[in-house]
């Protein structure tokens, strides 16, 4: 088989796709009409321009040949044995699909179904993701002949919406606002879900915008100056009239006022009031801009700096280790858990060779750490199954029942699920009661004896 396993057809399930990329992949190297029988092998004239010679049919040949060899390439070893009969590309095609377009697309259309109408937004991921999933199922269904009309469509993306009182609302007004004698169209209900996300999200992020906006209004490419408003030439730390109107004011003071540390102010101030008043009372200029903000002194020196990052101002300050805190001796066995379980020895060496800035003592005794002791266990392999396999469909089933999570909305609150080893096919069935496992399985296995015809 080759490298690219998303060519390699294997049932049913992947059937579609793999015609529609094969087919671009013959088309690429010239052979896509050679197995769809629209271009047949030429045969040797001369009354035709340009003549056809054994150049050409040799050509011809080799693009047949080639076209084989994808074809061969791209089907599970199971599906090549199959029709190993077929020696030209064409015959090796058509019997591809006579083999699955003819049978089972009903089953294959039945669960398209249900994972078409399973399909639920959760109102957070992407929403054209969310209509892509259920267009690619619409679009199988449509190459399957069982096309889903385009009002049921629109309706089942109505149902897909998260089920709370705001898409509620949607809901009823969308289906409230259809005409008298007009159906729901897909596209009419796509693109009013598409703005009204827009609006969700644009009313989301408003008040963010408008704490950092301010009571200033923005005006692109613009300075603010307190003075002078948006100018193209300064801000307001900028301005030179406001400097020597505070330069003036300096002068007058008969007091002069003692400087105040920053750290101080900070250290002392409590992290769940203004952190700006505690700055103002202590005889620091606070200012704030669109562009960040600034603390400095009277004498206009500069204290610190913040940032604006998603509408909050950021001080770009570190804060400063207080001698009564320092951690001069740890436990041994907290510094263990801290080091991500690393040996004792190896820890006491560190701290003798004063690696661990600010640790000089090791306290304690090391005790039993049950992580290690997890960490150097080993397990032995499991051996080999040495029992009878499966050989046909339905000889042997594993089964297992799981729950009990939220009800859906038809009160569902269990699953049951039914696994062939034989093909591997997984069925899985929901129940409202954990009792209701007995009477499952009798259906399911009525149903699957039926299909496959089996005792």
């Amino acid at each position: 088989m080759g490298d690219d396993t998303t060519l390699v057809l294997t049932g049913i399930d992947n059937y579609q796709m793999w015609k529609i990329r094969i087919l671009a992949k013959l088309r690429a190297v010239g052979a896509g009409r050679i197995v769809t029988g629209q271009e047949t092998r030429p045969l040797p004239t001369t009354t035709v321009y340009p003549p056809v010679n054994g150049t050409t049919i040799e050509a011809w040949d080799l693009r047949a040949e080639k076209a084989h060899g994808i074809l061969v390439e791209h089907v599970s070893d199971a599906i090549a044995l199959k029709f190993t009969d077929c020696t030209s590309a064409q015959e090796l095609y058509q019997a591809i699909t006579k083999e699955y377009e003819q049978t089972n697309t009903t089953v294959l259309a039945f669960y398209t179904w249900i994972s078409l109408a399973n399909t639920h937004w959760d109102g957070t991921s992407s929403i054209v993701d969310h209509i892509g999933c259920l267009l690619a199922d619409h679009h199988r269904l449509t190459s399957l002949k069982k096309p889903m009309d385009d009002e049921f469509l629109a309706y089942t993306l109505l149902n897909s919406l998260p089920s709370d009182s705001r898409w509620d609302t949607f809901r009823t007004t969308i289906l409230s606002a259809i005409p008298l004698g007009q159906s729901l169209t897909f596209s009419d209900v796509d693109a009013r879900i598409h703005a009204e996300v827009a609006r969700n999200a644009s009313s989301s992020i408003s008040e963010s915008a408008l704490k950092a906006s301010g009571s200033t209004p923005k005006q692109s490419g613009k300075k603010h100056c307190s003075q002078h408003g948006f100018n193209d030439s300064h801000t307001t730390d900028e301005c030179r009239v406001l400097k020597s109107k505070q330069d003036k004011a300096d002068g007058k003071r008969k007091k002069k006022k003692k400087r105040t540390d920053a750290h101080k102010v900070v250290e002392h101030s409590d992290s769940d009031s203004d952190m700006a008043s505690h700055l103002c009372t202590r005889g620091l200029n606070v200012l704030f801009s669109e562009h960040g903000g600034r603390v400095h002194l009277r004498d206009r020196t500069h204290i610190m700096a913040a940032t604006v990052k998603r509408g909050l101002y950021h001080l770009e300050v570190d804060p400063l280790p207080r001698k009564d805190q320092a951690m001069l001796a740890v436990d041994i066995n907290l510094l263990h858990r801290r080091f991500a379980h690393i040996s004792v020895d190896r820890l006491r060496c560190m701290v003798s060779k004063g690696q661990l800035k600010g640790i000089n003592t090791l306290t304690g005794e090391p005790k039993f750490c049950e992580p290690c002791a997890m960490g150097k266990m080993h397990k032995l392999p499991f051996k080999s199954r040495t029992g009878n396999r499966a050989t046909r469909p339905l000889q042997f089933i594993h089964s297992d029942v799981g729950g009990m999570v939220n009800p859906s909305r038809q009160g569902f609150r269990y699953w049951i699920t039914f696994l062939d080893e034989h093909n591997r096919f997984l069925w899985v069935l929901f129940m409202k009661h954990k009792s209701e496992a007995q009477d499952t399985y009798n259906r399911w296995k009525a149903d699957v004896q039926a299909y496959f015809q089996e005792e």
